[in-house]
């Protein structure tokens, strides 16, 4: 019930009501009158009641001015038709941003549209020219045609030396790097999962114009293998510490998966330094700084973006560890500055209660499936030679596949698996093609025969329908030459 209400209108009680009835009442009117005594000397107030009227008038007008204010649509840094990233990515209530031009972008021009009944104000010249390593801030505004009222956008555009080494993102897909990726450090230790076969690197240019030299040594086994042989002693101990370790790793980089916010995208690349082809494939990724963790792979999607993505994969073993080296060129060829990126990846081993690992499954299992056998070298599954199902090594097949209607499967003294063909026509291929040639030839041969056949009949009807009748006068015949001849011989 609201505080200011009318007071309810006073009733007498006749002689019947009870005692009770008349308490309840008496007690209700008096609160009733209680309550309305603050509002009553409220609303008599000029004061407040001024205030009331402002407060009112106010609320009415903070979103007529709001929608007063005008803000830009869309805003775009490009130079010629390569675009420049903005920092922070581009919103209408966002109003100040840089951008880094590489060294060979000698201006910027900047693209701008304004929502719907706003102009622009002070827009910026169609090229704005930056010296190398300066800096040239340009402001430009959203107005309102009606009101006068603006808002302002910077745009602080800087361009690099071309003396720079440094790298803006790397990473390796499925590892996760130590310490967490800084442009200035140069030396990184990266624990790749073990389901990734492949060490890929990704990196992002500082500037587009630096090239790029991957390298890689040797893999060799790791010195932490956790995988030992069953019949060593005094090594429990250890081994229940790699497997914790193992797990608590696994939980940390799945926790840490979530931190990548990828955007991809595609591009051609050419070759770089040493003969090393870029890959077609490019990410453009926004990144946290805290990419130190494990990455998976990113997404594909469009969009036009400054810097794009590249890789460049190594192949790791389980339980080994290989050194891959990035080596970066500045984009000015005069100075020839080089820095390098050192990473020692390492992929663990399996346990010895699940020795091998298993390719399809991504994981250490203790048998391996069908069509693979177990390689003790590099503890892992590895695939049968063709056409076997069981063996025990590459060259020694015990069981071939089965047999299908077409191929039939034989192992061979050498121990390999023979496929033989139980097709008729892939029996005998050549023979059949050899058959179909000459039914070919024959059939050519009778229709030229059949052609010829027909032309020389036509031929004979021709002439038959071309015959010249003659006709003697002094033979006795009566019915005389056709009415056509008489005629022409009349007019002789």
């Amino acid at each position: 019930m609201h505080a200011c209400q009318a007071p309810m209108a006073y009733e007498p009680w006749c002689s019947h009501d009870v005692a009770p009835a008349m308490s309840t009442r008496f007690r209700q009117r008096k609160a009733m009158e209680l309550l309305n005594l603050p509002c009553a000397a409220w609303l008599r107030s000029l004061r407040y009641r001024r205030l009331l009227v402002a407060a009112v008038m106010l609320v009415a007008v903070l979103p007529r001015a709001a929608a007063e204010e005008c803000m830009l649509a869309t805003m775009t840094v490009r130079h010629g038709d390569w675009p420049v990233d903005l920092e922070p990515p581009f919103r209408d209530e966002i109003f100040r941003y840089s951008a880094k031009l590489d060294y060979s972008m000698d201006y910027f021009s900047v693209d701008v549209r304004p929502k719907s009944g706003c102009e622009i104000d002070n827009k910026p010249p169609r090229k704005t020219f930056v010296q190398i390593g300066g800096s040239v801030t340009v402001t430009l505004y959203s107005k309102n045609p009606e009101t006068g009222a603006k808002r302002g956008y910077t745009v602080t555009a800087t361009r690099l030396l071309g003396s720079e080494t440094e790298l803006q993102f790397l990473t390796v897909v499925g590892g996760e790097l130590s310490p967490i990726f800084s442009p200035t450090e140069r030396n990184y230790h990266v624990r790749l999962d073990l389901k990734y076969d492949v060490a890929k690197v990704v990196y992002r240019l500082r500037d587009n114009e630096q090239r790029i030299r991957n390298t890689a040594h040797f893999e060799s086994p790791s010195a932490s293998k956790s995988l030992k042989t069953k019949d060593d002693k005094g090594q429990g101990d250890s081994k229940d510490t790699d497997s914790q370790a193992k797990s608590k790793s696994h939980s940390s980089a799945d926790s840490k998966d979530r931190r990548l916010l990828g955007v991809n995208s595609t591009r051609d690349a050419g070759m770089v330094d040493g003969g090393i082809l870029e890959s077609d494939t490019r990410w453009a990724a926004v990144v946290d700084r805290r990419l130190g963790a494990t990455v998976k792979e990113p997404l594909r999607t469009s969009g036009e973006a400054q810097y794009r993505d590249a890789y460049q994969s190594f192949m790791l073993d389980v339980g080994f560890t290989r050194k891959i080296v990035v080596a970066v060129q500045c984009a000015d060829a005069t100075q020839a500055n080089i820095g390098a990126y050192t990473l020692e990846v390492h992929r663990p081993g399996c346990s010895p209660e699940r020795p091998y690992f298993d390719p399809k499954k991504k994981l250490c299992v203790n048998f391996c499936p069908s069509g693979f056998y177990r390689n003790e070298g590099i503890h892992r599954c590895s695939k049968c030679n063709t056409n076997c199902k069981v063996c025990d090594s590459l060259l020694h097949c015990q069981m071939c596949l089965p047999d299908t209607a077409d191929y039939t499967y034989m192992v061979q003294p050498d121990g390999r698996c023979q496929a033989t063909v139980n097709h008729l026509f892939k029996k005998y291929r050549w023979w059949c093609i050899g058959l179909a040639m000459l039914l070919g030839f024959l059939v050519l041969i009778g229709c030229i025969g059949i052609c010829q056949l027909l032309g020389t009949c036509g031929h004979g009807i021709e002439k038959r329908s071309h015959k010249v009748h003659t006709y003697d006068s002094d033979s006795g015949d009566e019915d005389g030459p056709p009415y056509g001849a008489r005629r022409r011989l009349a007019q002789y």
